[in-house]
């Protein structure tokens, strides 16, 4: 059976873009290793640290095997192994974008001084949205039937319909990394109010735009998936969400990660932060000597942020 001209050229297409995704991974992999090493590497292990190697190398062995199979290196005519692919591919993209996500967060709480009980909302909607992807995941593959690979002899690569409806689960995605981007912001904004002379406005400002190129990210991929498994579903271009925006997921994150383990690992003193509290204390003295207060409460929220900020232990 002879190949149709139009479906050469989607292929063509895919393979361009699974170069392009993978070439991305790789060479931000080899410009943020010296980060790795000074960040990471060199520190406690911790759950912190384990989740970031993880995702990291997950996704560089993830993208190389999908890299692989795009050239028909791996195929050889197989249904059995196309049908292995297919299943590897939803739970790359789940254990790549959701290990991400979780890491942001508690790298956030703990490194930001988030309250407990935003980290536990955070818990909440996290275990709640896992258990969704999960259940849809599973529900639309086993309602599936066969699957059926298109063209396989005559192309070496495994072509097959995305699962109808399978998009909607996206809408989830979109909903928790709007909650992420606004916990990070909060953080921040908590961070620059209490310590605004510990830490560098450079620093924050970096770490700003970092959690904002991360949201960018991840509703580019949102967005994507849901064109690719909707106008595309038939044909091969239905996998260019996971060739192309899965990477730019795993590498903002990471940079995201990174900056904040820079932000825990500046070499700033007990004595700094004794003196950004002493300038605060100061203030609130002046502040109480020209209203006639008295004594500051310790019990003000100023008071206890500062405690927070003295006393945080991070968690990673």
């Amino acid at each position: 059976m002879s190949v149709p001209p139009e479906l050469l050229g989607h292929l063509v297409t895919r393979k361009l873009v699974a170069f392009s995704g993978y070439t991305f991974l790789v060479y931000d992999y080899l410009l943020t290793f010296s980060l790795e090493v000074t960040y990471m590497w060199n520190t406690p292990w911790t759950v912190v640290k384990a989740l970031f190697l993880m995702n990291r190398y997950w996704n560089l062995m993830g993208q190389t095997f999908m890299m692989l199979e795009e050239t028909g290196y791996l195929v050889h005519n197989s249904t059995q192994f196309c049908t292995a692919f297919e299943l590897f591919l939803p739970f790359f993209v789940i254990c790549s974008g959701e290990s991400i996500r979780l890491l942001v967060a508690i790298r956030a709480c703990a490194i930001l001084g988030c309250k407990r009980s935003v980290a536990m909302v955070w818990n909440i909607i996290y275990v709640l949205y896992a258990i969704s992807v999960l259940g849809v995941v599973l529900y639309f593959f086993t309602h599936a039937g066969p699957l059926h690979f298109e063209y396989l002899d005559e192309t070496g690569m495994c072509i097959t319909p995305a699962p109808a409806n399978l998009w909607t689960i996206l809408f989830i995605t979109l909903v928790l990394d709007s909650f992420l981007l606004a916990l990070v912001f909060y953080c921040l904004h908590r961070m620059t109010k209490v310590s605004r002379a510990v830490y560098s406005s450079r620093l924050v400002r970096l770490l700003a735009r970092d959690a904002f190129l991360f949201y960018i990210a991840t509703l580019f991929n949102s967005l994507f998936c849901i064109t690719c498994w909707t106008v595309f579903r038939q044909d091969p271009r239905n996998m260019l969400s996971q060739l192309l925006s899965t990477p730019f997921i795993a590498v903002t994150g990471q940079h995201l990660v990174l900056n904040l383990r820079r932000l825990q690992a500046r070499p700033d003193s007990t004595r700094d932060l004794s003196r950004e509290v002493a300038r605060q204390m100061a203030a609130m003295s002046m502040s109480d000597l020209s209203t006639d207060v008295g004594q500051p409460d310790p019990q003000s929220d100023l008071g206890l942020e500062l405690g927070q900020l003295g006393n945080a232990r991070p968690v990673g």
